[in-house]
């Protein structure tokens, strides 16, 4: 997510366990952002605890009835076993490596990823070799080219397609970056950019095309896109268990019609993250709360 909202105005933090978006069914969900349940704090020892084999199944069982792939975003701290627990329960991984200033871990990160990676064949469709670095000032543009080819040059003849992930906005600012990039890994966040619930999935369809306008020669993936179950109001954009579930199923429906490849941001609450991104909006991302209970029904 590109933008951070610094102040909490609102708070809606009851469940939402009926079905708000009316009865019809939700096709399957193409893929999931996945990060492991109910993480409190940002710190390596709690990712690491948090990424045990017995956890890692937990947290991956109920994705199975909702979506045929998952997305992840670090092969670290234990999160490198994501890969094989998905292989036994037949899911798809797209791999995320993280990236950060320092090349001395992102180095390790590139070579446990390609281990990971070759180790479980058949598993893994997709790598993202970074996830918001240009929008962090972590890595340069050519930086963050030469890493990509890095990877490909690592899987070469395996068939998984390597690219990266930012905002929307960032790949139509830095056209360069699709240079090694197999596809356009973009994140596209109505909240974010402030527009109202009702017309969310336009809005996605309409930045999905002026991607394809500005790329034609290269496959488009939503590799992120959500709204929040709670939070303050972002311009003309409200969080709420009822705008969350209606636009998860509205797109999800959309996409299917529209053949679009894209992860839905994201499986599970993430409590972590409501003192980086502004409050408990950032915390409330998840179709599950933190203790892997869904919010309202897809199927």
């Amino acid at each position: 997510m590109a933008k951070r909202f610094p102040k909490l105005l609102a708070l809606c933090g009851v469940l939402f366990l009926s079905n708000p978006a009316g009865s019809a069914e939700s096709p399957p969900l193409a893929g999931v952002a996945y990060s492991p349940s109910n993480v409190q704090t940002e710190t390596q020892a709690a990712f690491a605890a948090a990424a045990t084999l017995n956890k890692l199944r937990a947290d991956l069982a109920p994705l199975k009835a909702l979506t045929p792939r998952i997305r992840t975003y670090s092969v670290d701290n234990g999160l490198d076993q994501v890969v094989p627990v998905a292989k036994a329960l037949g899911l798809k991984v797209s791999v995320g490596i993280w990236l950060g200033r320092d090349a001395t871990k992102n180095g390790p990160e590139i070579d446990r990823a390609v281990a990971t990676i070759k180790a479980n064949p058949g598993t893994v469709d997709r790598v993202f070799v970074g996830n918001e670095t240009l929008v962090r000032h972590d890595l340069g543009e050519s930086a963050l080219r030469a890493y990509m080819g890095r990877v490909k040059s690592a899987l070469e003849g395996l068939n998984i397609e390597v690219g990266t992930a930012e905002p929307w906005n960032n790949w139509i600012d830095n056209p360069k970056l699709a240079e090694r990039a197999d596809f356009i890994g973009a994140h596209i966040f109505p909240y974010w950019d402030g527009v109202p619930e009702a017309e969310a999935t336009a809005y996605v369809t309409r930045r999905y095309k002026e991607l394809q306008a500005a790329f034609p020669n290269k496959k488009i993936v939503i590799a992120e896109t959500g709204w929040p179950a709670a939070g303050p109001q972002y311009k003309g954009a409200i969080p709420s268990p009822a705008a969350q579930a209606r636009y998860v199923k509205e797109f999800a429906r959309v996409a299917a019609a529209a053949r679009y490849d894209y992860y839905i941001c994201e499986a599970y609450d993430q409590p972590w993250k409501a003192a980086r991104e502004g409050g408990v909006i950032g915390a409330a991302w998840g179709i599950m709360d933190a203790n892997l209970r869904a919010k309202f029904p897809l199927r």
